[in-house]
């Protein structure tokens, strides 16, 4: 099973300019790109489910987010976003919980289309 992991995303400017990071195919994102959405305006704990198939890449492009995931045998990884040159690689069979700072913005990359199916919306249902 892959791994989360942490992926740099190269940062190019200046504090005087501003900057722009960029995520390429092959490079920091892993996977042809099916689709992106983006969560706003959210508090308290979100997430809560599992993916059967896919992968994502999520950035915090705004304040902070904190994340845990678990694997179906409750193996629980800790990461915190929160720069926008910095990602979170999510493999698939990943149960993801994440608590959002009031102003954050996540920004989040997936080789899969939405489709019902492919979520696990229940704990009882993933962990084993």
């Amino acid at each position: 099973m892959t791994k989360p992991r942490l992926i740099d995303i190269p940062k190019i400017g200046s504090d005087d300019t501003g900057f722009i990071s960029v995520a390429q195919i092959g490079e920091q994102v892993p996977f042809e790109i099916q689709r992106v959405f983006w969560i706003y305006d959210a508090t308290g704990q979100r997430g809560n489910h599992a993916h059967r198939r896919g992968e994502q890449v999520i950035v915090a492009l705004k304040g902070e987010v904190r994340i845990a995931l678990s694997t179906p045998d409750r193996n629980t990884s800790h990461f915190v976003l929160a720069n926008a040159d910095q990602g979170l690689l999510l493999p698939e069979m990943h149960w993801i919980e994440f608590h959002m700072a009031k102003d954050a913005i996540l920004l989040c990359i997936s080789s899969v289309l939405y489709a019902e199916d492919n979520y696990i919306r229940t704990p009882e249902h993933f962990f084993l």
